[in-house]
């Protein structure tokens, strides 16, 4: 099965700035990246991480930071795929940076760690999210 078989949008971050990338089957063997972002420092960064998030060298998180992919996990417990989507974007809405004109109906970044404590989650959940943000 391909790892991209119809386009995707994601958010990105080069060097703290927000962006977006949109990824799709570019043809046999490989993919086509396409990178809105604010400037062009540290792109080789962005594709490997990239990369990270689609799996390509390994284990796919479908999310931009080591942070996000936590946080996912955590919310994905003892929910529902869609349950978690839900609970994930208000996370992000409530938390994160507003950023307008992004395309592909994102609206914001991913939100700092420190913005991540009491969230309201089950008291576990809360536990774990206060140790991935102590970590980092």
């Amino acid at each position: 099965m391909p790892l991209v078989s119809s386009s995707v949008v994601a958010r990105a971050e080069a060097d703290g700035a927000p962006g977006v990338l949109e990824v799709s089957p570019g043809g046999e063997g490989f993919l086509l990246l396409r990178a809105h972002l604010p400037y062009w420092e540290g792109l080789i960064h962005v594709v490997g991480q990239a990369g990270q998030m689609l799996g390509i060298d390994g284990e796919r998180t479908g999310a931009w930071s080591a942070l996000e992919a936590d946080v996912q996990a955590v919310v994905g417990r003892g929910r529902t795929r869609d349950q978690a989507a839900v609970l994930m974007e208000a996370i992000v809405t409530g938390l994160g940076t507003f950023v307008p004109g992004l395309p592909g109906g994102l609206t914001h970044t991913f939100p700092e760690a420190a913005a991540l404590s009491g969230l309201g989650l089950p008291a576990a959940a809360e536990d774990v999210i206060e140790r991935l943000v102590g970590g980092r």
